[in-house]
């Protein structure tokens, strides 16, 4: 697999990470195109390979090619391709978590897709972003082998899901990952408010989520939960909601109380 020459088409976080980790393993990463030249320059330097002035150039040298652009970019960057002419790229993959892999058959039907999608936030690191992260992964058989030896040599774990759920798994990570970052500032906030510090407040809160984490990996839902709701301290509850509407923050507040119930009921329904 490792002679394949791979190429990516979007140099942001995920397509510079991950050409760089692949070229660290052995892999021939051949380069990057960007319609901002500066960021496939800026890849190209970071692997090191090269830079390419046209997308039609880059999938003409490849035989893997990576579209590791924005999601609402990748039909069209893939129907851009397909019109521009033949080229040699026989694998073509993606990155996003919500589209499908069918959507890289606007490039060429006659091509082998796959996705590839990481479960986690790419932050810019020297260090493997992508070591320990879970990906996940659908598309053509014939690509399926390519896909799993990038996923393992980048340190992933390979995990297959049906292309026709991507949506409902995609809102699963933006749930657990971005509004889960929102509570997390929302709670911050609370504790600076209290007049902690700012870095206690971080530390603390990144604390107890992480107490939470484990519970909820060790014993599950509703085993690991602990708080008011779950003891049924409505006197507790009652003043939070006092404590909630003060600062802004009532709304979200009863959601959650709202959906903890619902999820209780259906889980113990005797209770």
């Amino acid at each position: 697999m490792k002679s394949l020459e791979i190429s990516f088409v979007g140099a942001g976080r995920v397509g510079t990470a991950m050409g760089r980790e692949l070229s660290r393993r052995g892999w021939r990463v051949h380069g990057y195109f960007d319609i901002d030249s500066e960021s496939a320059h800026t890849a190209a330097k970071a692997v090191p390979c090269g830079a390419f002035e046209t997308m039609l150039k880059l999938a003409r040298r490849s035989d893997v090619l990576f579209f590791t652009v924005p999601d609402g970019e990748v039909a069209r960057v893939c129907e851009e391709l397909g019109d521009s002419g033949d080229f040699r790229a026989r694998f073509l993959f993606h990155t996003s978590g919500i589209l499908p892999s069918r959507v890289l058959h606007l490039a060429g039907l006659d091509r082998a897709v796959y996705s590839i999608h990481p479960f986690g936030g790419i932050v810019p690191s020297a260090e493997n972003p992508f070591a320990g992260l879970f990906f996940g992964c659908e598309g053509d058989s014939p690509a399926e082998p390519i896909a799993r030896e990038i996923v393992a040599d980048i340190g992933g774990i390979f995990v297959e899901i049906d292309s026709a759920s991507k949506t409902k798994y995609h809102l699963s990570a933006s749930i657990s990952a971005n509004l889960g970052f929102a509570l997390l500032e929302i709670c911050r906030g609370l504790l600076e408010n209290c007049g902690i510090s700012q870095e206690n407040a971080i530390a603390m809160t990144a604390s107890i989520a992480r107490k939470a984490i484990g519970n909820f990996e060790q014993f599950g839902f509703p085993e690991g939960m602990t708080g008011p709701i779950v003891r049924g301290d409505y006197l507790t509850i009652a003043q939070h909601i006092v404590s909630a509407e003060e600062s802004g923050n009532l709304g979200i507040y009863l959601a959650g109380i709202e959906k903890i119930r619902q999820m209780l009921r259906e889980k113990l329904p005797k209770s």
